[in-house]
């Protein structure tokens, strides 16, 4: 459910991108692909660990920090980057993906919440 719910958020959102100013669409979409791709990773590493017989929480732990780490140096690299290289708007790059990995936290983090819920 989360999977396909993270799907159409990605879909939403590179598609509102459009309306946006056309220096801004660039740094948009990479900032919200990137973000949604890690958190794509993430949701498949949580929905693995909760599905095996010996559960440890070091391990769940280490799955969100790897997350977040994971997402610390995306957003400092794909910023560096859109800065020195000029690939994209960098403002609009940090903006997106931020946002993005809100968005995507949330809505993982409550999907798994509710998978594995005692009935």
């Amino acid at each position: 459910m989360s999977l396909i719910l993270l799907l159409t958020l990605t879909i939403v959102g590179a598609a509102t991108c459009l309306l946006l100013p056309a220096d801004w669409q660039s740094g948009v979409l990479a900032g919200w692909l990137a973000a949604f791709a890690l958190e794509f990773i993430l949701d498949w590493r949580r929905r693995v660990f909760v599905r095996t017989e010996h559960k440890s929480p070091n391990t769940m732990l280490g799955i969100t920090v790897a997350g977040f780490l994971g997402k610390l140096v995306l957003l400092g690299v794909g910023g560096v980057a859109s800065a020195y290289l000029h690939l994209f708007h960098t403002a609009s790059y940090l903006l997106a993906f931020v946002s993005a990995a809100l968005i995507g936290e949330a809505v993982s983090l409550t999907a798994l919440m509710r998978a594995t819920r005692v009935k």
